[in-house]
């Protein structure tokens, strides 16, 4: 059981990041962002901590 979550713990992890890789790429490569980036980039910052940080302390509670 404990797998599975940290399966899925790792795979969202990298969905993420590399969506937000993707937000960033695209302004160094074109040179602007759309509006929207502006608001998604801070969520997904603070997201990826809780995230981990809610993984982390329901394994521990197995």
């Amino acid at each position: 059981m404990e797998f599975i979550l940290w399966a899925v713990f790792w795979l969202g992890l990298v969905i993420t990041a590399g969506y937000a890789f993707a937000l960033v790429y695209h302004w160094l490569r074109y040179g602007h962002m759309y509006p929207a980036v502006w608001v998604a980039l801070p969520v997904y910052a603070i997201g990826v901590f809780l995230f981990i940080g809610a993984m982390l302390g329901g394994i521990s509670t197995l």
